[in-house]
C-alpha cells in the first residue's frame, strides 16, 4: 500500500512506541498509578507526530486496544496544554 519495506515499517513502529512509552505526562501518569519512579526523559524528544499516530492505530487489533490508545494520547493532550 505505502510501497515501503516491512522492515521499514517495524522501525517506524517502534519509534512510535518509544515515543509514547517515554512521553512525560504517561510517565507521571504511570507513576501516580503504579507508586514507582521513573526516569525523567526530556519533552522535547516525545513529540508524537501525526505519523506516529497512524502508526500506533493501525496496531492496535480490538476496540478495546484502540479506545486505551486514544484514551492515551487524550490524556497527554490534555496535561500538556
Amino acid at each position: 500500500m505505502l510501497k515501503i519495506s516491512t522492515r521499514c515499517v517495524r522501525q517506524v513502529e517502534r519509534r512510535a512506541f518509544k515515543k509514547l512509552r517515554n512521553h512525560p505526562t504517561l510517565r507521571r501518569l504511570w507513576q501516580e498509578w503504579t507508586g514507582g519512579t521513573s526516569p525523567s526523559v526530556e519533552e522535547a524528544a516525545n513529540d508524537l507526530s501525526k505519523e506516529d499516530i497512524v502508526v500506533l492505530a493501525r496496531l492496535t487489533r480490538t476496540p478495546e486496544e484502540r479506545s486505551a490508545l486514544f484514551k492515551a494520547l487524550i490524556v497527554v493532550w490534555a496535561f500538556d496544554a
